[in-house]
């Protein structure tokens, strides 16, 4: 009999809390139900560029750039102001302030999990190498 290896399944785990995981998880039949390997909180980035104040935000170096968008306003002075919006996805290392790449996780504190998007699964694989 052959036995295929075994191939980590990387994950977004919806808290219920309200954050977000990325990690590979192993599911288990007894509590707590999931093992998470490397795991990384995702955090969205938001930066607005205002072309009257000649200011440009530069993101973190391990930030991904997700999409931007531009409009026109009114300034103060009725000048047309130029505002770019950028979005960006960081990955912050979950939970802080240990060097445990495993960590449990019960069922209970779980929201959903899903499939990765591209940007983030892309932006993972480069983090964990």
């Amino acid at each position: 009999m052959t036995t295929t290896p075994y191939q980590p399944v990387i994950q977004v785990i919806m808290l219920k809390n309200q954050e977000y995981l990325i990690a590979e998880i192993e599911e288990r039949e007894e509590s707590p139900e999931c093992l998470l390997t490397n795991p990384y909180r995702i955090t969205d980035l938001t930066y607005w560029d205002y072309s009257n104040m000649n200011t440009t935000h530069v993101p973190t170096e391990n930030a991904v750039f997700v999409s931007s968008s531009v409009e026109k306003e009114k300034g103060k002075d009725g000048e047309d102001v130029i505002v770019t919006q950028s979005d960006y996805i960081l990955l912050e290392k979950f939970p802080k302030y240990t060097t445990q790449s495993q960590m449990y996780l019960r069922s209970d504190d779980i929201l959903t999990i899903c499939d990765p998007g591209h940007l983030v699964l892309e932006c993972y694989q480069k983090t964990v190498g």
